[in-house]
C-alpha cells in the first residue's frame, strides 16, 4: 500500500506544481508545530489536507513514513520530506566498485595519528 500512496502523492505534488499552488505540498504544511520534523501523526494529516483517499493514509502511510525516515530517528527531517516530495529514491542505493576502482583504507599517517587514505588502482586521468 505504501507505494500506491506514494504514487498518489506524487501525483497530487505534479497537480499542484503544474497549477501554481506548491505551497499546498510545502514543508510547512505538514509541519503543524514548526519543530522543523514530521512526526507521523503529522505526516498523516498533511496527507489528509492533500485530499487523499482515508483508507489508502491509513494502509500506507506507516510504511512509507518509515521507508522515508533514513535517520531511523522516527521523524521526518526537513530533508527527507524534500527528496520525498522531488520524487526521489527512497533511500541511497550501494554501488559496488567494479574490480580496478579505488578502494579505501585506515592506514597510518607519519605522526602517529590514524588517518585515511586513498589507494586507488587507476589513476584519476584514466578515469
Amino acid at each position: 500500500m505504501a507505494e500506491e500512496l506514494e504514487k498518489a502523492v506524487l501525483e497530487v505534488v505534479a497537480a499542484a506544481k503544474d497549477s501554481g499552488m506548491e505551497w499546498m505540498v510545502s514543508f510547512g504544511e505538514f509541519d503543524g508545530d514548526g519543530d522543523q520534523s514530521l512526526s507521523l501523526e503529522e505526516f498523516k494529516e498533511g496527507l489528509e489536507k492533500l485530499g487523499l483517499d482515508a483508507d489508502l493514509i491509513e494502509s500506507g502511510a506507516g510504511e512509507l513514513f518509515n521507508s522515508r525516515d533514513w535517520s531511523k530517528d522516527g521523524r521526518i527531517s526537513k530533508r527527507e520530506f524534500t527528496e520525498f516530495i522531488a520524487g526521489k529514491a527512497a533511500q541511497l542505493e550501494e554501488a559496488p566498485l567494479a574490480a580496478g576502482e579505488a578502494t579505501f583504507t585506515k592506514k597510518d599517517a607519519p605522526d602517529g595519528d590514524v588517518g585515511a587514505a586513498v589507494e586507488a588502482d587507476t589513476k584519476v586521468e584514466d578515469m
